[in-house]
């Protein structure tokens, strides 16, 4: 009994329900939020934390046509794994009858790539080999020189005890 994402997610797309969700079973299109129905694992724990009442089990009346739209949009979709801001306006899409066919969108949500940190830029200019070594208690970073010389011990390697 996987659960569902039904028309009343269209334009409101609250996030609260991804925070919970212990799998990432969820997708995002445009201006909606899907299940994959073969990766939910029925918890339910999603389905109270949706301000717009748009998740439910399977097996509710009406949703046997919502398991395949599910389906084909997680397919197409990119997974969403984390609460995000939702729409200014989503507030007064709340409740709207027939969102389905007035504003339902296929395309996926785009999400803008988020710029490279400045030490992901030091590190991709100035080093061509990014090593990491691991042990049970203990993390080594280990950075080789673009001109393939290595670094003094202090300055190339260091060491996080887990």
């Amino acid at each position: 009994m996987p659960y569902i994402v039904n028309e009343n997610c269209i334009k409101c797309k609250y996030t609260d329900c991804v925070e919970v969700c212990p799998v990432d079973c969820f997708y995002e299109g445009e201006n909606m939020l899907v299940i994959h129905p073969d990766e939910c694992i029925d918890c339910g724990v999603c389905e109270p934390e949706c301000p717009a009442e748009a998740i439910l089990p399977d097996t509710e009346p009406g949703a046997e046509d919502w398991v395949e739209h599910n389906r084909k949009y997680a397919e197409e979709w990119p997974n969403i794994t984390r609460m995000i801001e939702h729409s200014e306006d989503a507030s007064s899409f709340d409740g709207v009858p027939d969102k389905f066919k007035k504003y339902f969108s296929e395309k996926p949500n785009v999400l803008p790539q988020e710029p490279p940190k400045t030490s992901q830029l030091f590190i991709a200019r100035k080093f061509r080999n990014f090593s990491i070594s691991s042990t049970k208690s203990c993390v080594v970073f280990s950075l080789i020189s673009a001109f393939g010389r290595d670094f003094p011990a202090p300055l190339w390697s260091k060491s996080i005890t887990l």
